[in-house]
């Protein structure tokens, strides 16, 4: 989420997969206790169809563990529940051992692998003794039915504990599975990959001719002992060779055409749903390993600096990407590109709401909204905490500090906010910071800025952006950080809206895709039309957008400064507890009854169980709950 550190961005990606290790492990114990004697398939008539499930749930797994880039706990406990799953389908007689722990390298193992060798076996068992385990000992064994012994461990084989993942070949996994970094041995997997999988994924030169001289090792010698003695010779020239060029760039597939790039993005901005790290996901997953158009350092350091920058992650990210890809002018066609589709769905949603928004059906349907999204504010509050605050005594106090402030005096107070930031950063050694860039104003169109009101005034429609350009520098932790802030102004000081209208602009950011700040567009628009949404938006990511333009060039000196860091975690604890303050603010407004209440709690309790169900969806049922209720 916005303002969050690597390590704890990292941690949100475990969570995440955590909770898919989470129902995979179910699914394994209930078709565990499906197996137990008293079960209701135990009978040899329903062991066939526990076997195809066996199967779909391991590739469900195998799906999980390409998409782990950080090594999440749980996946060794799903390991173990399927290895302990197949056992129990195997005869009595057979021996399982234990999957070896992917995050401690085994020592004086008995690794087994099919007879006749090839290449992917060849660099694996390479592989094992030079990084993994300097004592192993290989074993050679038909491809099917046989039974391992205690402490053997089986690659590249029926029910190993290490092969394929995926689309991963077994060296692959190895070097995933054991965290080995040696950027040499990343060239080498991609060579063994595209000669194991018969691809061209990674079209490396030296591969023709490694695949020529590992065919000539087999056709020369039979024994596969034999095979791994002078395969073993082979990776150890080509290592030596790579080493020196590993740090090389790597090549790429030609750059995309700028029409490609921002095509993508308006598909991303479309079709985003699931929030800032699971946009951010599909970035790394799409552009950085599947098209190649950005490299692996490039996505790291926009990653770094949406973190560090005020504005909502997934949007300074792509902007960064644009800015990768062709300067200025692409950070601004990407940013158009990938807020564009919301905020038409924004509007479309605003027109409807100010056309119908006094019918009962239409009260209705917010009426049940508004609830759950209460329910979704304080979820994302713990959230928040658990990734955010961690042990630390001094952030606990700021998000303390922040969250009375807000409750109590029900507005976000600039000076608190930039105090908790730098509290901390005083703590830790204060460096003073650039000022922020000043922003300028457009022209008023006419005829663009009817309202619930009526026409607005030009010196409305500067109002508005002008606030909103501010509101978008409190961005911090998540795109929710902007709700009380915008309370305070919106509500309470310009009365533009009421408090019911409030929380109905927040529950529409909920149901479309792109980030949550765009809530700003259904304020802009209910306020003053077509005029104010489109200032509001542009005021709202007009700070993003110079950020990422004016501090792209310089990012690398700013990155590593700790007085920066430290004044971003204080500033996110400080948004956490305004959040939090805010979930008690609109509360007391929107759960005025027992229903209501009731649909609060039920969402809550939907949010937070493993079974995940996405937001739109919730929050569309709450709305029907709440027409039914009403009517």
């Amino acid at each position: 989420m916005d303002g969050l550190t690597d390590t704890e961005i990292e941690a949100l990606f475990r969570t995440a997969r955590d909770a898919d290790y989470r129902e995979i492990v179910a699914d394994a114990q209930r078709l565990l206790k499906a197996l137990s004697p008293g079960g209701r398939r135990a009978r040899t008539d329903g062991r066939g169809q526990i076997k195809a499930d066996v199967g779909r749930l391991k590739r469900r797994l195998a799906d999980v563990v390409a998409i782990d880039f950080f090594g999440a706990p749980r996946r060794r406990p799903a390991h173990e529940e399927l290895a302990r799953l197949e056992a129990r389908l195997r005869p009595p007689d057979t021996v399982v051992p234990a999957p070896a722990d992917p995050a401690q390298a085994p020592r004086a193992a008995t690794w087994v692998t099919r007879q006749g060798v090839y290449i992917d076996r060849i660099a694996s068992a390479w592989l094992i003794r030079r990084f993994i385990d300097p004592a192993a000992r290989f074993k050679f064994v038909a491809p099917e039915g046989y039974r391992p012994r205690p402490h053997e461990l089986r690659f590249d084989m029926f029910e190993a504990e290490y092969t394929h993942e995926g689309k991963a070949c077994t060296f692959e996994t190895l070097v995933t599975r054991f965290s080995l970094g040696d950027p040499a041995l990343r060239l080498i997997a991609e060579i063994v990959h595209d000669i194991d999988c018969k691809e061209a994924k990674f079209g490396r030169p030296e591969t023709p001719g490694i695949e020529r001289l590992i065919a000539g090792i087999t056709k020369q010698h039979a024994q596969d002992s034999a095979r791994l003695e002078h395969g073993t010779a082979l990776f150890d020239a080509l290592h030596a060779a790579l080493t020196g060029t590993a740090a090389e760039p790597r090549r790429t597939p030609p750059a995309p055409s700028l029409r490609g790039f921002l095509l993508y993005f308006l598909r991303l901005g479309t079709l985003g749903f699931g929030g800032p790290i699971a946009l951010a996901g599909h970035m790394q997953q799409d552009l950085v390993e599947q098209r190649r158009w950005i490299s692996a350092q490039e996505y790291k350091e926009g990653l770094a600096l949406a973190q560090l920058a005020p504005g909502p992650l997934a949007a300074q990210l792509a902007m960064y990407l644009g800015w990768v890809r062709a300067g200025g002018l692409g950070a601004t066609l990407v940013g158009v590109a990938f807020v564009s589709p919301s905020f038409l769905m924004v509007l479309v949603l605003s027109h409807l709401y100010v056309r119908f928004g006094g019918l009962p059906w239409m009260q209705g349907l917010f009426y049940g909204i508004g609830a759950a999204v209460i329910a979704i504010i304080a979820r994302s509050v713990l959230k928040l905490v658990r990734m955010t605050l961690g042990r630390d005594r001094l952030l606990w106090a700021i998000f303390a500090a922040s969250a009375v402030v807000t409750a109590w005096t029900e507005s976000e107070i600039i000076w608190v906010f930039l105090l908790c930031g730098l509290i901390p950063a005083l703590t830790r050694g204060f460096q003073k910071a650039a000022a922020t860039p000043a922003l300028a104003l457009v022209p008023v169109i006419p005829g663009l800025a009817t309202s619930l009101a009526g026409p607005a005034l030009p010196g409305v429609l500067w109002k508005i952006l002008a606030y909103f350009a501010g509101a978008g520098l409190f961005v911090f932790g998540s795109g929710l950080a902007i709700v009380p802030f915008l309370y305070g102004g919106v509500v309470q000081q310009f009365h533009w809206l009421s408090e019911r209208q409030f929380i109905d602009a927040v529950a529409v950011s909920m149901i479309t895709p792109g980030p949550v700040v765009i809530t700003v567009a259904f304020i802009g628009y209910l306020v003053a039309g077509l005029a104010g949404a489109t200032l509001a938006a542009i005021g709202v990511f007009l700070p993003v957008y110079l950020v990422t333009v004016l501090l792209a060039p310089h990012f690398h000196r700013v990155a590593t400064n700790r007085q920066v860091k430290a004044f971003v975690d204080g500033v996110t604890a400080a948004a956490t507890g305004a959040i939090a303050g805010a979930a008690v603010i609109l509360g007391r407004r929107s759960l005025s009854d027992v229903p209501t209440a009731l649909i609060a709690l039920v969402t809550l309790a939907l949010l937070i169980t493993p079974k995940k169900i996405p937001e739109p969806v919730l929050i569309l049922a709450a709305g029907l709950a709440g027409l039914m209720l009403r009517s």
